[in-house]
């Protein structure tokens, strides 16, 4: 007669399970998130190349669970963790502030908002906002994070795919819960959210979808940067994979819709545009024209964007599809962001050197309005985020800001026509021209801390090629096949 074994691991496995459970019940949420969570640290230990894909995947996100815990405030600690943990081992590489020109003009930039913030409190004309100043000094520990992680884990063109194929499933992710939010009701913890419950089933289709993001706005910015990179993965996809990536993007777009951002959709149509001009035999001839038919209307309304706005949405069914009840008419908005970029400007001017301090625009801008403006509100921020850097931390930073786009964009044009990375590249700039838009019109978002880093990698990745190139000069040089999106 044989007798029965116990597994070893079963014991083990009823005691641990019997431990969080007894924690879940104890301490609520919290041991919930352990429980889930718990493997996931283990995940990140084991391959650091999955830190990075997690901080990427929780660019979006901003849930609050409560009592000051919010998904930012997990996932940083724990990707440091698993990257610091794995870098002593020599199994990745050390995030490095001044590893290339990209990673320390962003040192710089980082450093000029300390500078600035120290003046700040030293002088103290006035009293400083120190909720908001928390507030932007959590939202920049993400955003250097972000930065810093994105530069040294992009290193190949093999990175550059996978990060991609990430970003494209965050997306899909994102517009899955925007389905949930607009057909049934899904509300999320959140400081927008909070605000939406009460108006929430009430309303029937003009609810403003957030997703996990903080506002729609900041929705519909970061479904514009995936777009061309998911409109990319379908143009080279195999057939097989070209009905489900077409559905993934009109997910997507249906997502980007529903957060009824106007500003997204002035960009978009620059996005749009640009891509016609560059990749399309036609596109150059007809954004030529239809930028000299949007002068010419322009100079019609006696050279006013609002005025232009308006007789735009007068039309029936455009005005309707850039509507929601929940919004100042497009006129509106782009006057009251007029309003507001001068005026972040006028304040620039005032304090040109290091600024107002972190945060603490918002307390002295609206004196810097224009005579001219009519607006009768203001946002809590300034709805340019070029400016809001400028006159919360004066000169230097900004000077440093427009250094890492230019990086950006010479990171783009060095990979146009490599092999492997062209295609990339392509959509990289459309995402990067949206995004110099989309930022003229919004405060600042978390999307442009992994963007700004991924083209400068590019031009890294180029760089160490041609060193590679100058070690072989038999090699025959490589030029970019035919891509399905078309020769500039």
């Amino acid at each position: 007669m044989h007798m029965q074994h116990t597994s070893p691991n079963i014991p083990i496995v009823l005691i641990v399970g019997m431990v969080l459970g007894l924690a879940t019940g104890l301490f609520g949420l919290k041991a919930l998130l352990l429980i889930v969570g718990a493997p996931v640290v283990l995940l990140l230990l084991v391959h650091p190349q999955w830190c990075f894909w997690l901080l990427v995947a929780a660019i979006p996100v901003t849930i609050d669970f409560g009592q000051g815990l919010t998904v930012t405030r997990v996932v940083i600690p724990v990707v440091a963790l698993g990257i610091l943990s794995n870098a002593l081992i020599r199994r990745c590489p050390w995030p490095n502030p001044l590893g290339s020109t990209a990673a320390r003009v962003g040192s710089l930039f980082f450093l000029s908002i300390l500078l600035s913030l120290a003046v700040a409190l030293l002088t103290q004309r006035v009293p400083l906002d120190m909720l908001s100043l928390n507030k932007e000094l959590a939202g920049y520990a993400t955003r250097v994070a972000m930065f810093f992680v994105t530069l040294s884990f992009v290193r190949r063109p093999q990175d550059v795919r996978q990060v991609v194929l990430v970003l494209v499933l965050v997306g899909i992710l994102e517009a899955l819960i925007v389905i949930a939010q607009v057909h049934f009701r899904l509300v999320l913890p959140g400081d927008w959210r909070f605000s939406s419950i009460a108006r929430v089933d009430s309303t029937e289709g003009t609810f403003r979808a957030e997703g996990t993001t903080p506002h729609p706005i900041y929705l519909a910015g970061f479904l514009q940067m995936v777009l061309p990179f998911a409109v990319l993965l379908l143009l080279r996809a195999r057939l097989f994979w070209r009905l489900p990536l077409a559905a993934a993007i009109a997910l997507m777009l249906y997502a980007w819709y529903a957060a009824y951002s106007r500003s997204s959709l002035l960009a978009l149509v620059l996005m749009l545009a640009v891509a016609l001009y560059f990749f399309t035999r036609f596109g150059r001839a007809v954004v030529v024209i239809g930028f000299l038919g949007f002068l010419a209307l322009l100079a019609a309304h006696a050279w006013s964007l609002p005025d232009l706005a308006q007789t735009l949405e007068e039309i029936r069914h455009f005005g309707k599809a850039v509507r929601s009840d929940q919004l100042t008419s497009v006129a509106g908005s782009l006057q009251f962001r007029i309003e507001s970029s001068v005026g972040g400007w006028n304040l620039f001017m005032a304090h040109p050197l290091f600024g107002v301090g972190l945060g603490q625009a918002i307390h002295e801008y609206m004196q810097y309005l224009p005579g001219w403006a009519v607006s009768p509100f203001h946002p809590a921020e300034i709805h340019n985020s070029f400016f809001q850097v400028a006159s919360e931390s004066g000169v230097f930073a900004l000077f440093f800001l427009l250094w890492l786009w230019f990086i950006a964009f010479r990171g783009v044009a060095s990979a146009w026509n490599d092999p492997e990375l062209s295609f990339y590249a392509r959509a990289l700039f459309v995402a990067l021209v949206g995004q110099v838009f989309f930022l003229s019109m919004t405060p600042m978002v978390r999307d442009i801390w992994f963007t700004l880093p991924l083209a400068a990698a590019f031009g890294e990745i180029m760089t160490v090629k041609a060193r590679k190139r100058e070690d072989q000069p038999d090699a025959p040089p490589q030029t970019a096949s035919t891509s399905a999106l078309g020769a500039a």
